[in-house]
């Protein structure tokens, strides 16, 4: 979450949940000054959390619960208890208990035009029109019904609700805007151009460099009912270190000015070195939609390659695991109920992932 000053000194700060990859490249360096072949390096899954942080700040790593804000965007909250402890939580869109409603979010996208010093450039625009025609925000079939992305997991992680009371409950994007492509220059320190051992160009960017400025993007430029997508190609963030790598996307709240804004960042992925084109946005997608707000807690759950956490992040457990819809990659997303510990799960035919391929009982504590 962000928290405001005045506009003329504009200080925001953040609480972001990250979504990190491992990847293994046997890559050559291109600057604008030599050109150096790196050995093979394997970067391994990492978990961690951005803390709140000033405009322009280095964040360190931390698990904060986000302070109260005034947030347009469509929630709806409510709680569940585990051996003794309630845990409120907040979600996009209507609670599905409470009847047939449709939820339509507002989404602007922004294209990132990445520059790098020896010239290079990695420009999400094209890949926009890929990302708009997908079941991110087109009507595809699930076995939850023929809709969105994030709207068939939505229902079917509250398919008792769904099936009994609320048929034509809904949480849909929509029809996105895409606005003009943002170009940032890349410095040597924060960031570098690689081209991978497929012959593909890729991009190695400091989180601490970026995320500041999609921060300040997203606070000055868009409306706190929308939902901003900032879309790059064959982009891979790190923290701090190169070999720090690599997260594939992120999302997160800001405050300014009394306003709350959300944004998602995802990078789509030509050379599969890490994801698979779409994968790390429907995993950013489907988080932001259960926690939007950053502040979801649960109790503590372990998954391979993310250790031991306590936060409602459902693509997380379920990293590596994906289907195809009209040829695209998209995640399995684990639901409420495994974090909830609830026996059976409220999920679709008493899922606890999407697929039902990852796990038929609940989280274990950690």
């Amino acid at each position: 979450m962000k928290k405001s000053v005045p506009r003329s000194c504009i200080g925001v700060l953040t609480f972001t949940a990250v979504f990190v990859l491992s990847l293994t490249i046997n890559a050559t360096t291109v600057s604008a000054a030599s050109t150096s072949t790196h050995p093979q390096q394997t970067y391994r899954p990492r978990d961690y959390r951005l803390k709140m942080h000033t405009l322009g700040s280095l964040p360190s790593i931390s698990v904060n619960r986000s302070p109260k804000a005034a947030v347009g965007l469509a929630t709806w909250s409510s709680s569940f208890t585990y051996k003794g402890k309630s845990y409120p939580y907040t979600m996009v869109g209507t609670n599905p208990a409470s009847g047939s409603q449709t939820t339509t979010i507002p989404v602007d996208i922004i294209p990132l035009n990445l520059v790098f010093t020896d010239g290079v450039s990695l420009n999400g625009q094209n890949i926009a029109s890929t990302i708009t025609g997908s079941a991110i925000f087109q009507d595809a079939p699930f076995v939850t019904g023929t809709t969105q992305y994030l709207d068939a997991f939505q229902r079917g992680a509250f398919w008792s609700s769904v099936a009994k009371t609320s048929p034509d409950y809904h949480v849909l994007l929509g029809t996105p805007t895409v606005k003009p492509t943002v170009t940032l220059r890349v410095p040597l320190a924060s960031g570098s151009h690689l081209i991978d051992s497929k012959g593909k160009s890729i991009g190695l960017v400091d989180i601490r460099w970026f995320s500041p400025k999609a921060d300040q993007l997203t606070a000055q430029n868009n409306a706190p009912d929308h939902l901003v997508v900032f879309l790059a190609l064959n982009i891979y963030e790190y923290e701090g270190n190169p070999t720090l790598c690599c997260i594939g996307g992120y999302h997160t709240a800001v405050q300014n000015n009394g306003h709350t804004y959300t944004y998602v960042y995802a990078a789509y992925d030509q050379a599969a070195d890490v994801f698979k084109d779409i994968d790390a946005l429907s995993h950013e997608i489907a988080e932001w939609g259960s926690d939007p707000l950053i502040n979801n807690m649960t109790p503590n759950w372990y998954a391979s390659g993310y250790g031991c956490s306590n936060m409602l992040e459902v693509g997380d457990p379920a990293v590596g695991t994906d289907f195809l819809v009209n040829g695209l990659h998209f995640q399995d997303e684990v639901n409420l109920s495994w974090f909830a510990r609830e026996t059976p799960s409220q999920g679709y035919q008493g899922r606890y992932d999407y697929l039902d391929k990852l796990f038929h009982s609940p989280a274990k504590d950690c």
